[in-house]
């Protein structure tokens, strides 16, 4: 059944209501995710974010609908299925999603040509910057990542000629390269060899990619000036939102362990520049204000996704850097909740602190985080995102080749993100 985003709102006000009742663990205070708006008042799109916002969503904790068998991609290959890549969601037999997955990837070199395009244009008055830029965009391993190209489909999904989104997606992969090479220094894994840039030139460099770079490129864009008006509003918000969530991150340590903190935190660093890009190409498509705001809802619950599956990228939890860095992932936020007010919040916190030093410590903590109770209800809540995404995709668009890729996206992010049990 298909809902439009009325529906879709109703049903979120009843669900989050009958969370606030029966879960009063995971219960948030009133306006608890809205403190930079205020009250709701009568703007129901202000409603609506306190209703319905990602981080209702995510705190919500009920058995999810089941999920039929799927295809599961290798580990780091999740976009590289090519011709074997499938989608399988409810009520819908397996749907072969190949045709607008090569149509995706038959972008990609066109795509790297209006990157490069874009830096050089800033060459004749910014040679350095250029330069440098340039090397940091050509070292970024994640730039080709098929998930960042998300405004493509969905574009052709609301009924427009998909090259039309290149401005967004070029924006876009600067301002991930900016962000990536900024982690990257943060975390003290910057590689100036494997780059070519000291790590002083690099910091300038990703600073300007994260916030004046993409703006330039889309003032360049031959654009109507109303909508690079609010491309660039976008731009900005979400680029605080991105910052907010990182202090959060970086600050993990110093704060109380809670699934509510760590979803803001998750919302803002990876949830937000997705969110961005799902509005920028509402707006480009003409979309009205309710489905651009759905479209920014949906961007930032799969941006949550996106960085879910990222968790779960180390090779082993002796080299897992969130282990080493004492971030506080969602799961280890999940596992705090579980045990909140017991004396088991001492251990897993006690296996964070050492965990920074100590490798066996690390996989101590990993062990404690993949016991069955623990990775079965963690599992639970991604499933019940990834149902939710499916039901908001259903009510944004009509079924086309692009929602099935989509919805592709949604599946392999989720299996991507689960975590295997400790059967030992």
């Amino acid at each position: 059944m298909a809902y439009d985003l009325a529906t879709w709102q109703r049903r979120w006000r009843r669900h989050t209501l009958l969370h606030s009742v029966r879960n009063q663990q995971f219960r948030n205070p009133p306006n608890a995710f809205d403190e930079e708006h205020g009250p709701a008042g009568s703007d129901p799109r202000k409603q609506l974010r306190l209703e319905c916002p990602i981080f209702r969503l995510c705190v919500r904790l009920r058995a999810p609908a089941p999920v039929p068998p799927q295809v599961r991609p290798g580990k780091g290959q999740c976009a590289q299925q090519g011709p074997k890549a499938e989608s399988t969601h409810k009520y819908m037999a397996v749907i072969d999603v190949t045709r607008a997955y090569e149509a995706v990837q038959a972008k990609v070199e066109h795509i790297d040509n209006a990157v490069q395009a874009s830096i050089d244009s800033l060459r004749d008055l910014h040679p350095q910057l250029a330069d440098s830029v340039t090397k940091l965009l050509c070292s970024d391993s994640s730039r080709h990542s098929i998930f960042r190209l998300l405004p493509i489909p969905i574009l052709g999904a609301l009924g427009e000629e998909s090259d039309r989104a290149l401005p967004c997606v070029v924006a876009s992969r600067i301002w991930w390269t900016g962000a990536e090479v900024f982690d990257d220094l943060s975390d003290g894994q910057y590689d100036a060899t494997a780059t070519g840039l000291s790590a002083a030139r690099a910091g300038v460099a990703s600073a300007a990619c994260l916030s004046l770079v993409p703006l330039a490129v889309l003032d360049r864009a031959d654009l109507p000036p109303r909508l690079k008006s609010h491309w660039a509003h976008e731009f900005v918000d979400s680029s605080l939102r991105a910052a907010e969530g990182q202090l959060s991150d970086v600050s993990s340590l110093e704060d109380p362990i809670s699934w509510t903190r760590a979803m803001r935190s998750y919302a803002g660093k990876s949830g937000a520049p997705y969110g961005r890009d799902a509005a920028m190409t509402a707006l480009l498509a003409g979309a009205a204000d309710e489905s651009i705001y759905g479209w920014r809802v949906f961007g930032t619950m799969f941006g949550v996704m996106r960085q879910l599956a990222n968790d779960r990228a180390a090779d082993s939890a002796e080299t897992d850097e969130d282990l080493i860095n004492g971030t506080c992932t969602l799961l280890v936020a999940h596992a705090a909740d579980g045990v909140n007010g017991t004396a088991e919040l001492q251990t897993l916190s006690r296996l964070r602190t050492q965990a920074q030093s100590d490798a066996a410590a690390r996989v101590a903590l990993d062990k404690y985080l993949r016991r069955p109770n623990i990775a079965a209800t963690y599992n639970q809540r991604i499933r019940s995102i990834q149902q939710q995404l499916g039901e908001l995709l259903q009510s944004l668009a009509p079924p086309s080749d692009e929602i099935d890729f989509i919805r592709w996206m949604i599946d392999v992010t989720a299996r991507t993100a689960r975590v295997s049990e400790d059967v030992k």
